[in-house]
């Protein structure tokens, strides 16, 4: 399902975002 890829992308890049800030 191309909805359920779109919120593991969004999710991810949270993560990545985090881990820069920290």
């Amino acid at each position: 399902f191309i909805i359920l890829f779109y919120i593991f992308y969004i999710v991810s890049f949270n993560v990545l975002l985090f881990y820069c800030i920290v």
